[in-house]
């Protein structure tokens, strides 16, 4: 009967994973897959067994199944748990809460917040509107690599009062929560 053992059993994105499979057809090539997901194929040894290595992709949090297929369709399956932890919750730096920026409008606001580190790695949502619930988005930028964005002329604010707000998610999809609302307004001349 096949099997496959990983090593470690839990972790983080990019981890290394070796994976020890037994019990497989001798000689024949295999696959390794990772939630339906291709990540390393290889050859069995004469005894049907393969030691195999690869870094654990992103996506997903929790229970994730990886599976072992050899060319004589002969399977086997375990489990690795990738961390559930959600990252920090960044913190605003700029333009601060109330704060009035640029003159008459048509103002591209550079949005700063603090930078947020985990193991897993992260991606940033900045989510710019007009109305203190977010239920119309003026300017709505995931997966931002850095902790600032610049709005281009295209998203440049007119005069009025907006809402910011920033969230960090790290590689396996686990989102903080949402900063506290910060209100910008712009334009010094109406």
């Amino acid at each position: 009967m096949a099997q496959i053992v990983a090593v470690p059993k839990s972790g983080n994105v990019k981890q290394e994973i070796r994976i020890t499979g037994t019990g497989f057809s001798g000689n024949k090539d295999f696959n390794i897959t990772w939630e339906d997901t291709s990540v390393e194929s290889g050859t069995t040894n004469d005894s049907g067994s393969f030691t195999s290595i690869f870094l654990s992709p992103a996506g997903k949090s929790g229970s994730c199944t990886i599976t072992a297929t050899d060319i004589k369709n002969i399977t086997a399956s375990t489990t690795f748990q990738m961390e559930t932890n959600a990252p920090d919750v960044p913190k605003i730096s700029s333009p601060r809460d109330g704060a009035t920026v640029g003159f008459m409008g048509n103002t591209r606001i550079t949005f700063d917040w603090s930078d947020v580190s985990d193991p897993s790695g992260v991606l940033y949502s900045l989510e710019v509107s007009d109305q203190s619930n977010f239920v119309n988005t003026v300017v709505s930028r995931t997966k931002l690599t850095e902790s600032k964005y610049t709005l281009s002329e295209a998203e440049s604010l007119s005069n009025g009062e907006y809402y910011w707000r920033v969230k960090a998610t790290d590689g396996a999809g686990n989102a903080s929560d949402w900063t506290p609302v910060s209100t910008v307004k712009v334009g010094f001349i109406t």
